[in-house]
This record gives C-alpha cells, structure tokens and sequence, in this order.
C-alpha cells in the first residue's frame, strides 16, 4: 500500500511531504504505536524520526 508522509522538518529531509510504498504490517505496526517514539521508524525502505513526522495517512488506490 502507499502512504503520504508530511514532515514536519523539510530541512532534514529531500522532500516534505513524500509517497511510500509500505506493507500491510508496517502500516499496523504504525497505527498500533510500535516503534513510535523510539528513533526512527521504518517504513517502507526508509527511516523516519517520529519526531519530525506531522502525520501518515494512506492514499487511497484511484484505479477501480
């Protein structure tokens, strides 16, 4: 699945909002708190600090 990530701090990162391709299980774990607070989250093939992550949410697929 994708999600849309918004970070809060764009000067850490290329981009401040960006597209990821991550799994059901990755998402899961997101929702249910594993891993948030720690350093840094994994999604997708990338690492996020929780603490520059404004929100994630799921973009929903167009294709019918």
């Amino acid at each position: 699945m994708k999600v849309q990530i918004n970070m809060s701090c764009p000067a850490r990162t290329k981009l401040p909002t960006q597209e990821v391709e991550i799994t059901e299980e990755e998402w899961e774990a997101f929702k249910t708190g594993v891993g948030v607070g720690d350093r840094v989250v994994m999604l997708g093939s990338n690492w996020y600090n929780p603490d520059y992550v404004d929100s994630i949410k799921p973009i929903k697929n167009e294709e019918s």
